[in-house]
């Protein structure tokens, strides 16, 4: 699970993950574990890294909640949110994060270019081909997206 996964590294930084208990297992996902987990993976990693920015709070804090309705075509709505800094000032359209090789971190000592930035460019990839929807609810300061994948 997500939070086996995660939970040693998250503590190490003192950071928050809160899961809603509701469960992927009632519904029938037509997807792989695996890109559920590419998809979580990156979002999270993303999430430790923002919290490391200087202009990040005290609360860290990560928080996905499901939810589900089996009227709607659009079946699974994740929202994704975490208590950081959100989106560097330097990104004016929020869907840069998803073109590839696109990358705000820096190397602390020299201010080079890290990171492959190509992250949110999975998370975008994976849900477009499941025919899902990625909206943003909140840049800055905090971050937080709500996905939408199709169930059947």
């Amino acid at each position: 699970s997500l939070e086996r996964t995660w939970s040693s590294l998250l503590s190490r930084r003192k950071v928050k993950l809160v899961m809603d208990k509701w469960k992927f297992t009632s519904v029938n996902f037509r997807g792989h574990e695996i890109d559920l987990d590419g998809i979580f993976n990156n979002l999270i990693s993303n999430s430790v890294d923002a919290f490391k920015r200087p202009d990040a709070g005290d609360k860290r804090e990560i928080k996905l909640s499901f939810s589900f309705n089996p009227l709607e075509a659009n079946g699974i709505n994740v929202v994704y949110e975490d208590s950081g800094p959100g989106l560097e000032e330097e990104i004016i359209d929020p869907n840069q994060i998803f073109q590839p090789f696109f990358t705000t971190k820096r190397d602390e000592r020299t201010g080079e270019k890290i990171g492959t930035g190509l992250g949110m460019w999975i998370v975008k990839s994976t849900i477009d081909e499941y025919n899902g929807d990625i909206e943003f609810l909140t840049v800055r300061p905090n971050f937080k997206i709500k996905l939408v994948l199709p169930h059947h």
